[in-house]
């Protein structure tokens, strides 16, 4: 059993297992689905604030959708499995989720027992098909993170744990190239090289807009038709939805949209809804690109540890001990016939276990990791001092 927060201790009645409370009718073969056929639209976030996360497993089980279960980011990723790579209900209710933490996948142990309030519902997020995948993937995702008394992280950051996509976030204020962010996040999704998530800062008349304050959604589809560039978007509440431009009911629709993007299956407020571009970069603070990882040709991982203990205490912060220094050398007929080269590097603190197995994550801890980029023909070791690199 995973700790709870102490409003979620107050609505528990108890910890069930899914088959006696999933209806029957919602089993397959006799017994509870795990995974089959997902989608994002499944995602139901309850009384975790994980936003982040379900976003991001919305958008990856989206991902699967589109591409008709070829390529699965999430449903494979849940143990044991069939010959075919399926997930399989198991009766004695332990499985195994794989996350990428701490630089390799892993294996996260998790059992099926989920809290429930005195109405039989979930307090922990599932799916509205019956399926155990959202719940397990939960689960396994915030037993890293000391339980379902979670205060949240970023979307970017969970969908590298979830998929192994790198992460790449844009501030939407400071973006002054609206037409090429456009260009890049839509010709990304057509080529199905990026999933994307966007999130809100503080929003003023929530309930006039429609629009979750500090809060995290999925972007499921990206379109550019009759002129207008528009989003799908899901609020992993599952309600609660944009009333702006575009919004169901606005006059902004003609009846040649409405077929082409499907007007009639957004009736029932479920928290799916389609906005322009326009109105993400206006309401929204953030846009998060996960870009796939098979783009780069080549990639290298590796471990490295130094402590922060006297740059904390003001001391030894300009020092070559305490700041590590590494080299990248491009040579051969591709750094030398290509006009421009992509070089991605991503940085992330491995999660701390305590002897009293308590976790130290990396999103609430007091010290930080910064990155300087400078050009180095000489490969020689940098000196740093308070303005920068010398």
């Amino acid at each position: 059993m995973l700790p709870l927060s102490v409003k979620q201790m107050e609505r528990l009645k108890e910890w069930v297992r899914p088959c006696d409370v999933i209806p029957s009718d919602q089993w397959v073969n006799g017994m509870p689905d795990i995974a089959t056929e997902i989608n994002g639209y499944e995602v139901q976030q309850q009384q975790v604030g994980d936003c982040s996360v379900l976003s991001s497993l919305a958008v990856a089980a989206h991902f699967e959708l589109k591409s008709r279960y070829q390529r699965r980011l999430i449903s494979n990723h849940i143990y044991p499995q069939d010959k075919f790579g399926n997930p399989i209900y198991n009766p004695c209710g332990k499985y195994i989720v794989k996350l990428f933490v701490n630089g390799c996948w892993r294996g996260v142990e998790v059992d099926d027992y989920l809290p429930v309030n005195k109405y039989e519902q979930f307090l922990c997020a599932y799916s509205s098909r019956g399926k155990l995948w959202v719940s397990l993937v939960e689960k396994a995702y915030l037993k890293l993170h000391g339980g379902y008394d979670f205060q949240g992280s970023n979307s970017s950051r969970d969908l590298f744990v979830l998929t192994g996509w790198l992460p790449d976030k844009v501030k939407l204020e400071k973006c002054e190239d609206k037409a090429a962010l456009w260009s890049k996040i839509y010709r990304a999704y057509k080529n199905n090289d990026a999933m994307i998530t966007i999130a809100t800062g503080v929003i003023q008349d929530e309930d006039q807009v429609g629009l979750v304050g500090n809060h995290a959604y999925g972007v499921l589809e990206i379109v550019e038709c009759e002129g207008n560039r528009l989003l799908l978007v899901k609020n992993p509440w599952g309600h609660f939805r944009w009333r702006g431009k575009f919004s169901y009911g606005d006059k902004a629709w003609t009846p040649s949209l409405k077929q082409a993007l499907g007007y009639d299956n957004f009736s029932e407020d479920k928290g799916v809804f389609w906005i322009t571009f326009e109105a993400v970069c206006a309401f929204f603070s953030h846009l998060d690109m996960n870009w796939n990882p098979d783009l780069l040709q080549y990639r290298k991982s590796f471990f490295d540890f130094w402590s922060s203990s006297e740059m904390q205490q003001g001391s030894g912060t300009l020092s070559l001990k305490d700041n590590p220094q590494y080299f990248i050398n491009f040579s051969g007929t591709a750094a030398s016939t290509m006009g421009e080269i992509i070089c991605w590097v991503a940085i992330s603190k491995l999660l701390v276990i305590h002897k009293d197995g308590s976790i130290e994550d990396e999103e609430n801890s007091n010290d930080y990791i910064a990155m300087h980029v400078f050009t180095n023909p000489n490969k020689g070791m940098k000196l740093l001092s308070d303005k920068g690199c010398i």
